[in-house]
């Protein structure tokens, strides 16, 4: 779960593999971490993020030597290297909302490769698209004249309302 400035950014979240499903607590407690940091690279990378865990054990090993670490955790504490972030301990009794995804999954059958694809596609769209300064003013213009687009700004900005009639 990505969050900023208390607002819910993205979710995420995969299956363990067969392998995965028989790894050390702490090795699949230190794999969610480095999955999140990956998926959401384009936010995360350069950046100093906070990450909070409900397992106490994976604070000591993020500040302990590679040296120090089995095999398996060697090589996902290197692939985090690349990452700024200080790992907090908050007991999970505090993490509501991620606990009770983690506990309550919906299931729903989504193709996670196509998703994957259209967001690579979305991001390589959006990185490789130039714009003039005068397209950009003209777009704002025309996007301040628009009452639909004002009202999915605000629903972004604001959040969805409690009723649906407020929309």
């Amino acid at each position: 779960m990505l969050i900023q400035d208390n607002k819910h950014v993205a979710y995420a979240s995969r299956s363990l593999t067969d392998a995965e499903s028989r790894y050390a607590n702490m090795e699949r407690e230190l794999l969610g971490v480095l999955f999140g940091l990956e998926r959401f690279n384009d936010y995360t990378y350069g950046k100093h993020i906070n990450v909070e865990s409900d397992h106490k054990p994976l604070e000591m090993i993020v500040r302990k030597s590679l040296g120090c670490a089995p095999p398996r955790l060697q090589r996902m504490l290197l692939r985090l290297q690349k990452y700024d972030f200080s790992l907090k301990y908050i007991p999970g009794k505090d993490l509501i909302v991620p606990d009770m995804l983690s506990r309550a999954p919906i299931k729903i059958n989504t193709n996670n490769e196509v998703e994957n694809d259209i967001e690579c596609f979305v991001n390589m769209v959006i990185r490789n698209t130039s714009m003039s300064d005068r397209n950009l003013e003209q777009i704002t213009e025309e996007t301040s004249k628009d009452d639909t687009l004002q009202t999915l700004i605000r629903l972004i900005i604001d959040g969805w309302p409690d009723e649906k009639n407020e929309v």
